[in-house]
């Protein structure tokens, strides 16, 4: 899931298949609460409405679409 790995660094309580899918889990269920009826995100340049929690959730952890690459100079 990616819960704990930056580009520079990783944390260790983190490694692990167990521990990715505990605090990965926990963390999405921590953002959903976060939703509102109604509520607007920013993604990829895209204002997206959410209709549900998990789906505010799932977005607000990853904040792209698949296979959208940015690219930097």
């Amino acid at each position: 899931m990616g819960c704990g790995w930056t580009d520079s660094q990783i944390f260790q309580k983190y490694k692990g298949f167990g521990n990715q899918i505990w605090f990965g889990a926990n963390h999405i269920t921590k953002l959903a609460k976060e939703w509102t009826p109604g509520q607007t995100q920013d993604i990829d340049g895209t204002t997206v409405t959410p209709t549900d929690a998990a789906t505010w959730g799932l977005y607000r952890y990853t904040p792209h679409f698949p296979g959208k690459h940015v690219v930097s100079g």
